[in-house]
């Protein structure tokens, strides 16, 4: 079986998601560290824990309270934009796999069908240039190739 065949890969797009991901590098640990300081998982619980400990129905007024009021508006504003499992455990930097999985994503493979057609296509232009054809072939004007003998003839590699 053929090995898949890139069709098309779209870079712009890629490096674009790349650069915003390392971008939020930092957000992430901020995320990270407020979570740690709350001793919570997500914010759901860290909003939990606010009432529970101070009563007051605003989380802000509760986690000012506490004196970590910027590590709740923190985990307020970014919480859902980061998905830690791109993250690696202490959210300092990019998993190992990132990249490659971006990269998957951006890109487009041509069928198994097509690949084995374009696989024998250029077995069969090879075979032509082991004879030298390249100057003798032609497109007609229906698309359609066609050998030219006498250019053959004039062009051919002299043995």
């Amino acid at each position: 079986m053929s090995k898949r065949k890139l069709k098309f890969f779209n870079s712009s797009t890629f490096n674009e998601e790349l650069r915003q991901a390392k971008e939020r590098i930092s957000i992430a640990k901020e995320v990270k560290e407020a979570l740690i300081k709350f001793n919570c998982d997500n914010l759901e619980e860290v909003q939990k824990y606010l009432y529970k400990t101070t009563g007051f129905d605003n989380y802000i007024f509760s986690a000012d309270a506490l004196n970590m009021r910027d590590e709740y508006i923190v985990l307020s504003i970014y919480f859902d934009k980061i998905d830690f499992t791109d993250y690696n455990e202490d959210c300092t930097d990019l998993i190992p796999q990132f990249e490659p999985n971006l990269k998957e994503l951006h890109s487009t493979y041509w069928s198994n069908e097509d690949t084995q057609t374009i696989d024998e296509i250029q077995s069969n232009i090879n075979t032509l240039n082991q004879y030298g054809v390249g100057q003798s072939i032609s497109q007609n004007r229906d698309g359609s190739l066609h050998f030219n003998e006498i250019k053959w003839g004039n062009f051919r590699p002299r043995k």
